[in-house]
């Protein structure tokens, strides 16, 4: 990330994560390919490639995660920008910029969010699939019985 505004300075989101950096804590890295989708019958896959998906969606989880925080803070920085530009009376073209700035924050962090729960409801299938598996006794080729 750790992109320079005109001002020379990094934005709230982008110092979080350069303290968390600081201390050993480093993002997760994309995965590769994109959130794969759920097979339309769950129960038609095997074990095997049940047990794929879920660890493909617990990685997408490990790095939505952050960014949906980063994404909710640099919602809340562009809120506050804006809000004291409004105080200080800014020029009108100034107050757009960074109204525009505010809505692109919120959209972002929104869309962003709903793409993390909707992973979360794809890993969550996955999870009942394997212990339904596994309590039938199917799984038992993904567990190495």
């Amino acid at each position: 990330m750790n992109k320079l505004r005109p001002n020379g300075l990094l934005s709230l989101g982008e110092r979080i994560e350069q303290r968390l950096s600081n201390i050993g804590v480093e993002l997760p890295r994309q995965p590769s390919g994109s959130i794969p989708d759920l097979p339309e019958d769950l129960t038609n896959v095997t074990s095997r490639d049940v047990g794929r998906l879920l660890t493909e969606f617990c990685s997408w989880l490990s790095f939505l995660t952050p960014r949906v925080a980063l994404a909710k803070v640099t919602y809340k920085e562009a809120k506050a920008n804006f809000e004291l530009a409004k105080k200080r009376k800014v020029g009108i073209e100034e107050l757009e910029i960074l109204q525009q700035a505010l809505l692109e924050a919120d959209a972002y962090a929104s869309v962003l969010e709903g793409v993390e729960k909707a992973t979360l409801r794809k890993k969550e299938a996955a999870s009942r699939e394997i212990s339904r598996l596994t309590d039938t006794g199917v799984g038992r080729d993904y567990h190495g019985g």
